[in-house]
């Protein structure tokens, strides 16, 4: 990464509330400059609606995909202990990025709950227990079982018990959250600075060179 500081790393987990405008650290990430010199302030859900973006367009110039038009139409996966200002925001995410059902006058249309029209949340566990369950061939084999779920994420912790229920008097599987649990700041995020924290402790230690701190000690070689 050539510009670290140009780039932007976990913003899933400031989407849940508008705490990180009281960071000014955040503030200061999250305020670009535009060509003119003005400045421009975005939003960690903005950077998700760019993400989106990137996504649809990866799909778009897939070869063996016929599309039949733009996509509109998506399922996206949310963790399971999450706030609902977190779904707001991954709504408006995906309005941003041009999902939506649209209106005769190419409007995206937005039901009676606020989330726009063909946009379905769907929580990470039950992703993971609808994959597990297809994987198994368990589907039409009528059976109910009771699944555990560990999620453990780049930002997220969570442990989910499912029941999945798919005996021939149901119409169509059924997912049943019997509990769920999780941590919103523990994920592989937090794993990779405690490396990172023991190693620059143990690279200043032999170098005296604070890796974290790399623009004082150029100053400080220099004035040697």
């Amino acid at each position: 990464l050539s510009n670290p500081d140009a780039a932007f790393a976990s913003t899933k987990r400031l989407m849940k509330n508008d705490s990180w405008q009281q960071d000014e650290d955040l503030i200061n990430k999250y305020t670009l400059k535009e060509d003119d010199g003005d400045d421009i302030k975005i939003s960690p859900t903005d950077i998700a609606a760019e993400i989106i973006k990137a996504l649809l367009e990866h799909v778009r110039m897939q070869d063996a995909i016929n599309l039949n038009g733009q996509i509109r139409y998506a399922v996206i996966c949310v963790p399971a202990n999450t706030t609902d200002e977190y779904r707001k925001n991954v709504y408006k995410a995906s309005k941003l990025a041009g999902l939506g059902e649209i209106d005769k006058n190419g409007n995206v249309i937005i039901e009676h709950n606020g989330q726009p029209k063909g946009i379905m949340l769907l929580e990470e566990p039950t992703a993971a227990a609808l994959g597990y369950a297809n994987e198994i061939g368990f589907f039409g084999n009528e059976k109910e079982q009771t699944i555990l779920v560990y999620d453990m994420g780049g930002g997220t912790f969570d442990v989910t018990i499912l029941h999945i229920d798919s005996t021939k008097d149901i119409e169509k599987p059924k997912f049943k959250v019997k509990a769920t649990k999780g941590v919103s700041q523990l994920g592989g995020d937090d794993f990779d600075k405690v490396i990172m924290d023991i190693c620059a402790e143990e690279f200043k230690s032999i170098s005296g060179i604070d890796i974290f701190d790399l623009k004082s000690d150029q100053k400080s070689n220099q004035n040697k």
